[in-house]
């Protein structure tokens, strides 16, 4: 099994870091809807008067539920509505000084990167106002599949503030752009397109931060009187868990044309001790596996659950997770054993992943 490549989310956000915009769109298919996006600490008023130009002009700012609460831009209707696939707006702002009416494409470009900025608080804005805030959903689109929470994802990715224009692209006769006319609009005017399942697939293997998915937390090693392995504790920035890996020889350190044997199994939210990570049922003895992998090579993935609500299928989460361990440790090919598959012991599988860089290639502003 191989697993994509990153290249077209990747250039999206690449065009998002420049100051240029994209289009998102909520499907592949004739009938979906297309928003152009804009990075917002990016906002120019020639790019928000092109995007007024060729959409309704209703420009919203996406961000998530947990920033607008901090900016005090609660939701109009409540959060409720964005469980049915409806954006929960927030109550409209402008920003409180450096603008004039509010309505030019030169305030509200202003008033969104004043949004974007970090410093924001709730004084620096004016309410009601002509930019329209969406709370998107706190972990994105593996939360909610809206071109909102692409949008925010896809600035993360870039490495720009968490906040991104959105609005929805029209004819000139009013109708929603789709189709033959939304890819010729795109040729006609260059820009990337790229779906909201795109970014999704992404996100499950990549995260949204230029780290990754994964972040290493702790690590420590596992007394068995002999050398190796090591217990490295993962913080995981999709799902909010933290993983378990037991890690002998991989990588360029393994023999030349071994291919490693990836352990995974199930763990319990907290290890009960130093010896043992298991599920209450069947608890894994990581001294046995220790000098399995300490004389073979290999590892062991601990993966824990979440109790948050993902519109992902909990393998798929678990497959990510799994992909983004071995790019860690700069493993290309692995055999892995408990291969998420949606069953209770999973599969036996030959997993080909290409490692992280060291930095990521996200062009900077």
């Amino acid at each position: 099994m191989s697993v994509a490549g990153r290249g077209l989310v990747d250039r999206a956000a690449e065009t998002l870091a420049t100051g240029h915009p994209i289009i998102v769109t909520a499907g592949a298919g004739p009938s979906s809807v297309a928003d152009i996006v804009i990075a917002g600490q990016h906002a120019g008023a020639d790019c928000v008067a092109w995007a007024i130009r060729y959409t309704s002009g209703f420009l919203c700012a996406a961000m998530s539920a947990g920033r607008a609460d901090k900016l005090n831009l609660p939701a109009l209707r409540g959060d409720g509505l964005a469980k049915k696939g409806i954006p929960a707006y927030g109550v409209g702002v402008d920003a409180a000084a450096g603008i004039g009416t509010g309505i030019s494409a030169l305030d509200r470009a202003h008033t969104v990167r004043v949004l974007a900025e970090s410093g924001t608080g709730p004084d620096d804005l004016t309410r009601p106002g002509h930019v329209v805030p969406i709370r998107t959903a706190e972990r994105g689109v593996l939360q909610q599949r809206g071109a909102a929470e692409a949008a925010v994802d896809l600035c993360m990715i870039g490495g720009l503030a968490p906040v991104a224009i959105t609005a929805t692209l029209l004819t000139d006769a009013g109708h929603l752009l789709q189709g033959d006319e939304l890819a010729e609009f795109a040729d006609r005017h260059q820009i990337e397109m790229v779906t909201v399942d795109s970014v999704a697939h992404h996100v499950l293997r990549h995260g949204t931060s230029r780290r990754g998915r994964l972040r290493r937390l702790v690590e420590q090693p596992v007394n068995l009187g002999v050398e190796g392995p090591f217990l490295i504790d993962f913080a995981d920035e999709v799902t909010g868990a933290t993983h378990t890996v037991m890690i002998g020889h991989v990588g360029p350190g393994q023999n030349p044309g071994q291919i490693p044997k990836v352990h995974v199994v199930t763990a319990c939210a907290r290890r009960q001790s130093e010896s043992e990570v298991g599920d209450g049922n069947s608890p894994l003895d990581l001294e046995a596996g220790g000098f399995q992998i300490t004389e073979q090579g290999g590892m062991i993935i601990a993966l824990r659950d979440t109790p948050e609500l993902f519109m992902a299928e909990k393998f798929e989460l678990a497959r990510g997770a799994v992909v983004a361990a071995l790019r860690h440790f700069g493993v290309g090919r692995a055999w892995v054993i408990g291969w998420p598959d949606g069953s209770d012991r999973g599969a036996s599988r030959l997993i080909d992943c290409r490692p992280d860089p060291k930095h990521r290639r996200v062009a900077a502003s």
